[in-house]
């Protein structure tokens, strides 16, 4: 591959007059198979395109906005050109977002595809090691680093609706304290996976800083009670939780899962012994919620085999953006 011609100083641009360069060199570059969106240290924007026997390089500081909503403003610009159908271009800012979230810069990837021309090229979101966050960022983007553990709870406390899943409160926190060495045990595999992996390590994030303790309603398939740490007990019983839920999502349509995820531990020992990812409805948030279940197998795997398989459960959740709402019966 032959470096083609780059800008190693970042120029400084106005919004408009990157999205108009991105357009233009994109429509100029027609041989381009690879075309790369990278936040970079410092509020920079770094665009690549690539094709045979040529790799073309710019960096930008875009004055006066937030570099990521100028990113994603690009997504929507390209998406007419390469083109990018509904599906890819409006997963591109969920795909984005999580990576942020877990503190590395995100990277969006999109490829010409093999097919007849006009088909929409195919999109995904990297992460790469460095500081994503600035003082130019917005505040929906100027997320700081988490604090504290998902899984450190105060079980003598309890939310209403939790504990009426219980004969009594001694059976709730002895449940609870056993879901919870099952999920840090599963967690914990997973770390020793993706410690010195680069590729690993955004969802090793998105493992330790995004998934919250879940417990499944019983006798209801897809219906779970989160348990975020830091929150005063509700005090609202289970019925009520039901019923603000239906109101609160609605029927028919996509609807966007929250920013959280949830792991659902298995306490008692079974025959299943891989961890699988599910979508379920969140009683506690009233809002469509991923979720990794995590068997406690009488014949458990390896530590790596835990590990690995955790990990990608992990980043197939990561990639979900979107549930499909439910179908109720109007009669």
């Amino acid at each position: 591959m032959t470096a083609g011609a780059s800008e190693a100083d970042p120029r400084a641009v106005t919004e408009r007059e990157f999205l108009d360069e991105l357009v233009a060199v994109t429509r100029e570059r027609v041989a381009t198979e690879f075309l790369y969106l990278m936040a970079s240290d410092g509020a920079v924007i770094g665009v690549q395109w690539e094709q045979p026997g040529m790799d073309h390089r710019r960096r930008y500081r875009v004055r006066d906005a937030c570099p990521h909503c100028v990113v994603l403003e690009g997504v929507l610009a390209l998406a007419p050109m390469l083109p990018l159908d509904v599906m890819r271009a409006g997963r591109a800012r969920p795909q984005y977002e999580t990576v942020l979230r877990t503190g590395r810069l995100p990277h969006l990837a999109f490829a010409r595809p093999a097919g007849p021309p006009g088909a929409s090229w195919l999109g995904d979101c990297h992460a790469v090691d460095g500081d994503p966050h600035s003082t130019a960022d917005c505040p929906r983007h100027a997320v700081p680093p988490p604090t504290g553990d998902p899984l450190e709870l105060r079980l003598g406390s309890l939310p209403r609706a939790v504990r009426e899943l219980y004969p009594h409160d001694g059976a709730a926190t002895a449940d609870l304290q056993q879901r919870l060495r099952v999920a840090q045990d599963w967690r914990a595999d997973a770390q020793a996976v993706a410690s010195g992996i680069r590729e690993a390590a955004a969802t090793w994030a998105f493992l330790r800083n995004s998934c919250v303790l879940g417990v499944p309603v019983p006798g209801v398939n897809g219906l779970v009670l989160t348990l975020p740490p830091g929150r005063a007990p509700d005090d609202r019983p289970l019925a009520e939780l039901h019923a603000a839920t239906a109101r609160a999502v609605p029927t028919g349509g996509p609807l966007p899962y929250q920013e959280r995820a949830c792991l659902l531990p298995e306490p008692a020992s079974g025959t299943h012994r891989m961890p699988t990812y599910a979508g379920a409805v969140d009683l506690t948030a009233a809002a469509p919620v991923r979720t990794l279940r995590l068997p406690a197998p009488r014949r458990p795997l390896s530590t790596t085999g835990r590990g690995v398989l955790l990990l990608y459960e992990a980043r197939h959740a990561m990639g979900r953006h979107v549930a499909s709402a439910p179908v109720r019966d109007s009669a």
